[in-house]
């Protein structure tokens, strides 16, 4: 008898995957002694602990340096190697987050290593590397716990810390080859770290893949065209980013960074940067959260060095959310109709606007009374992929991998509408939906915000959450999201090629149903929208 496909996938959750399924052999048993390891740096003293409501084990190794500390005569350098220490170090509390603007510290490269209980050095498993997004401006390495990704698919996930807002993306000429990209040079650094360091974890340090999300693919995206990397991870996960609009001109970056300086108040780049280095670090942090928003800094954006093959030529794993701007277009929430036409106008001038507004028109949600505007914006800016975010700018990116020479891409749209979700007070009864950053519950689920979330899932959803962690799991593996018990993905660009995550489990859908689903015949036919349309 053939199950339906909720019922499958809620039975999936009751009685447990396969282990053929999530890629593992048998759940490993909870450990009872502190774990331990050998760094070539030094000893380390972790963690044992269990994942919630399951048998599964884990062991964690938290707050460990990847890369010397860059305060003092290294603020604004080139990240480098750790110090090694003597004696066993406690590595059983998070690290505080990297500065920012709610506070954190600038000696903050750190990484946590999270690994299946009883692993020991030379079990050769596969390495995630997680990058954590939050607009460059905030986030840590604790921010997603990994524990039950590594414990159902029997990886290694490393999440690591990196330089933010102006102390990891300040450009200023002088400051040599890594200018604008301080961050980026610690995400090197770690990967360099990883490759060094991972077996005494269990880890195989040729099998290391990065992960990451929002702004963490941003800098990713810079880290897949960095010569420096090349050699040091063999593929690459990127959730909601398309590589064209996380970069930021040197003129523009420079027009920021002196800004920037006179908030600090080291106006004058003659002595700019000594003057920075003595400015304490709240005042940094002050100054740079006053500044903007931070990118990486480039002539040209990472797709056209990957279009042009000039790149690590990795497995890609990408997608985005179904409705990407929906929860940001609340920012819109007071504005008219002929607000929402003005701002089209600008967005992508008055002809393309008349001919968008015929797909997008104003009374699209005219039911929604309150809400019709800020809904019908969300979906002009999610499909047309304005912020680099989701809609036609991923599969944009997907062609740009293969015609770049990807050895494959596999592209995923998560669009569970019903998923649980953090409701703004300020704005009762708004459906966020599928929004920006849904689908992290469903990875992380047992982490700050994404547990609360999680508790709420339904049998299927938790059911699609851990089927969603065997294709990254299988990823991580093996750089193909494919395993047993599993509905195959194909590459990108193949018949079925878009792997749709939704309320009843996974399911191939083609390009055609994405690019219908988004409007793309419209937004591919003009140029790729770079501004925001702001009218206020």
């Amino acid at each position: 008898m053939k199950l339906g496909r909720a019922a499958l996938f809620a039975a999936m959750v009751v009685f447990g995957m396969s282990a053929a399924a999530s890629g593992v052999g048998d759940a490993a048993p909870v450990p009872q002694a502190a774990p331990a390891a050998a760094t070539p740096y030094g000893k380390l003293r972790g963690v044992a602990r269990t994942v919630p409501g399951t048998g599964l084990g884990v062991e964690q190794f938290l707050g460990v340096p990847y890369a010397a500390a860059p305060v003092g005569s290294k603020r604004w350098r080139e990240a480098g190697e750790p110090e090694a220490w003597d004696g066993v170090r406690d590595a059983t509390w998070d690290s505080a987050p990297c500065l920012q603007a709610t506070g954190g510290t600038e000696d903050c490269l750190r990484a946590n290593v999270y690994r299946p209980a009883g692993t020991k050095s030379g079990s050769n498993l596969p390495v995630g590397v997680w990058v954590h997004g939050g607009a460059n401006l905030s986030g840590s390495a604790s921010a997603q716990d990994p524990s039950r990704l590594v414990a159902e698919a029997g990886i290694i996930v490393v999440t690591i810390q990196y330089r933010l807002g102006a102390a990891g993306f300040l450009y200023l000429p002088a400051m040599g080859d890594y200018s604008g990209n301080f961050a980026v040079s610690d995400i090197v650094e770690a990967l360099r770290w990883v490759r060094k360091s991972i077996g005494a974890f269990g880890g195989d340090p040729s099998r290391v893949t990065l992960l990451s999300e929002s702004t963490g693919s941003s800098d990713v995206c810079r880290v897949l065209v960095d010569k420096n990397a090349k050699g040091l991870f063999s593929g690459a996960v990127l959730q909601s980013d398309d590589c064209l609009h996380e970069f930021e001109t040197p003129e523009k970056a420079l027009k920021r960074s002196r800004f920037f300086l006179k908030k600090a108040g080291c106006a004058g780049e003659g002595g700019a940067l000594a003057c920075l280095k003595k400015v304490p670090a709240s005042r940094l942090a002050e100054a740079s959260a006053a500044s903007g928003r931070w990118k990486p800094v480039a002539e040209a954006p990472a797709a056209d060095l990957i279009a042009k093959g000039e790149w690590a030529k990795v497995p890609v794993l990408l997608g985005s959310d179904r409705n990407e701007a929906r929860a940001a277009a609340t920012a819109f929430f007071s504005w008219s109709e002929d607000a929402y036409r003005v701002w089209l106008e600008r967005l992508i001038g008055r002809d393309n606007a008349f001919r968008a507004r015929k797909l997008y028109p104003a009374d699209r949600y005219e039911e929604e009374d309150a809400y019709a505007v800020p809904y019908v914006m969300g979906d002009v800016m999610t499909d047309s992929g304005l912020r680099g975010l989701g809609g036609c700018a991923t599969p944009r990116l997907g062609r740009t991998l293969r015609a770049g020479g990807a050895p494959g891409a596999w592209l995923y749209s998560f669009g569970d509408e019903a998923a649980p979700s953090r409701l703004d007070p300020r704005f009762p009864g708004y459906r966020a939906l599928a929004s920006h950053g849904t689908e992290l519950s469903y990875l992380f689920p047992d982490s700050g915000a994404f547990l609360a979330l999680s508790a709420r899932m339904t049998p299927e959803q938790k059911a699609l959450a851990r089927a969603m962690r065997a294709y990254w799991g299988n990823f991580v593996r093996r750089g193909n999201p494919n395993g047993e018990g599993l509905p195959e993905w194909k590459p990108y660009g193949e018949e079925g090629a878009v792997m749709s995550f939704a309320g009843k489990g996974p399911e191939a859908k083609t390009a055609a149903w994405y690019s219908d689903l988004h409007q793309c015949s419209f937004w591919d036919s003009i140029p790729p929208v770079m501004g925001r349309g702001s009218a206020r």
